[in-house]
């Protein structure tokens, strides 16, 4: 730390100029006058540097002074406005100001009946100090269950959330409502020997729909084993490797990959031959591939499509490029 040091004070006259330096007697600490010589005490002048030291000290010079509460018998220390911390906490609250009762080694219990919890504030335990000052009337505390383990009620092994109950039964609970058994979604149909999943009011879709219209429950047809979709035959085998997610695989995709001895690539389709999406003969059938070569059609295919546009339209483009193509034959031999 810096400390500025006081610059010393010079003696001067009333000129302003310093007065000159005294003879040697007085230098030794006396002053001749006549004959007589007139002695002075020996005084140390004090630097300044001993000046700030002094000063420095003083201020971390820590004096011993014990205060104690004001308040009649309270041998507290001293905390503000002359009293401790307890009496001065009394007196900032309005209160008036009563002996503090001494604390006890020995645990105390909660003033009210039949509570074991230890007592905190002025007899009572945390929780009933808090229902004194809302200003409640003081009752039981509600049993503590945690939150570890299954639901309090019976049969449900639900894990708890509050008070002892999973999160149905403790909404029942708070309430005010009974407790019952929660319930459950139901999985299957009710009819006899239907296995298909649940719709509403206990049957599957086909048997809510036979009770909707009133007709007599029946059992339910089985799916048939051969649609027509787009004029494409579609079989049911659920255990076809090219079989879609609904249980269908499409005849031509299976005629195909008996011809292969492979099951169909995902990039590969077939086509029928002269168009007809339900003649799936063998010999009817061509395999293609997608994204195996650039889009486009066969030349050959291009070549017959061309001539027949120009018998239709124009057969006399079509005789001339023929003559040409016959003079140019005849010039190259």
């Amino acid at each position: 730390m810096h400390v500025k040091l006081p610059r010393p004070a010079i003696a001067t006259t009333r000129s302003g100029r310093v007065p000159p330096r005294r003879d040697g007697a007085a230098a030794l600490g006396g002053r001749q006058a006549g004959s007589a010589t007139i002695a002075y005490p020996q005084l140390r002048r004090r630097s300044p540097r001993d000046i700030a030291c002094a000063r420095i000290e003083h201020m971390f010079v820590q004096e011993p002074m014990e205060r104690w509460c004001s308040f009649p018998e309270c041998r507290r220390p001293y905390y503000a406005k002359g009293l401790c911390r307890s009496h001065y906490q009394q007196q900032l609250l309005g209160r008036p100001l009563q002996a503090i009762r001494p604390r006890s080694s020995v645990r105390a219990n909660c003033d009210f009946t039949g509570c074991d919890k230890r007592a905190v504030n002025r007899g009572l335990c945390q929780a009933h100090a808090k229902q004194r000052q809302k200003g409640q009337p003081l009752r039981p505390l509600r049993p503590f269950y945690g939150t570890k383990g299954p639901c309090r009620f019976d049969g449900c092994a639900k894990p708890r959330v509050a008070g002892g109950y999973c999160a149905g039964h403790a909404a029942q609970y708070y309430s005010g409502r009974p407790l019952a058994p929660l319930w459950k979604p139901k999985v299957g149909c009710d009819f006899p020997g239907c296995e298909k999943r649940h719709f509403a009011l206990g049957f599957c879709q086909g048997h809510w729909r036979q009770l909707r219209e009133m007709r007599p429950l029946t059992p339910l047809r089985g799916r048939s084993g051969r649609i027509i979709n787009r004029g494409y035959v579609l079989l049911f085998e659920p255990t076809h490797p090219n079989a879609h997610k609904t249980g269908y695989v499409a005849e031509h995709t299976k005629v195909m990959a008996a011809k292969l001895g492979r099951p169909l690539a995902p990039f590969e389709e077939v086509h029928h031959r002269n168009g007809i999406r339900s003649d799936n003969r063998p010999e009817n059938l061509e395999l293609w591939a997608r994204g195996m070569q650039p889009p486009g059609s066969r030349v050959s295919d291009l070549v017959d499509a061309a001539l027949r546009v120009l018998k239709l339209y124009r057969p006399d483009l079509l005789a001339k490029s023929v003559f040409d193509s016959k003079e140019g034959a005849e010039g190259t031999k």
